[in-house]
């Protein structure tokens, strides 16, 4: 349903999958600042981690944070938009993040299915709307190596422009909660496109 891309150091780190690895391997974003001592590991990067989310009601997927168009970067790679990336390893373990930006390059696709494969699936998928957006991902306890449950949140909102012409507001939302048994409880996705 959303998925945040590869991790700032570890391509493990995040049990939601990674919005790029299906399509290229590139390198983590802007060198990252480590900075470790006894009480955490903390790192931090000047570039949005790029994630996307899925709504199986409006067969519509949101991606946020590529510098290029999804099909482009199938085919060519791209790098991920400005922003901020804070990754936080506490000493019980347990990596939390957040990553946000508030000039966030968006694409919506029109896209009905299970997604199991970006590029494949989406690659030639119609575009529905881009634009410029606030982007922002929360996870606490991403790896789930640390005590409690994994949390994650996605939300982007913004005015994009519609392909068919006109504009809309862009209203994005997801969040999932696992359990510490590796049960999914929460898994909800609401992409929506509100003409203005």
């Amino acid at each position: 349903m959303f998925r945040l891309p590869r991790p700032l150091s570890a391509p493990a780190v995040f049990g939601l999958g990674l919005l790029a690895a299906g399509c290229h391997d590139r390198p983590a974003p802007t060198a990252p600042a480590r900075v470790v001592g006894s009480a955490a590991a903390v790192e931090r990067s000047d570039q949005i981690l790029a994630f996307y989310i899925h709504d199986d009601e409006t067969n519509l997927v949101a991606i946020a944070g590529l510098t290029v168009p999804l099909a482009a970067d199938c085919a060519a790679g791209g790098d991920f938009s400005a922003g901020r990336t804070h990754v936080v390893t506490p000493p019980p373990g347990g990596t939390n993040l957040q990553t946000f930006g508030r000039e966030v390059p968006v694409e919506v696709l029109q896209f009905e299915g299970d997604l199991t494969d970006l590029c494949r699936q989406l690659a030639g998928a119609p575009v529905v709307a881009t634009g410029i957006v606030f982007a922002r991902a929360t996870g606490a306890n991403v790896d789930g190596a640390g005590p409690g449950a994994t949390v994650n949140n996605f939300l982007m909102h913004g005015t994009v422009t519609l392909t068919g012409g006109g504009q809309a507001r862009l209203q994005a939302t997801a969040k999932d909660v696992t359990t510490p048994g590796g049960t999914l409880v929460v898994e909800t996705g609401d992409v929506r496109l509100t003409p203005l």
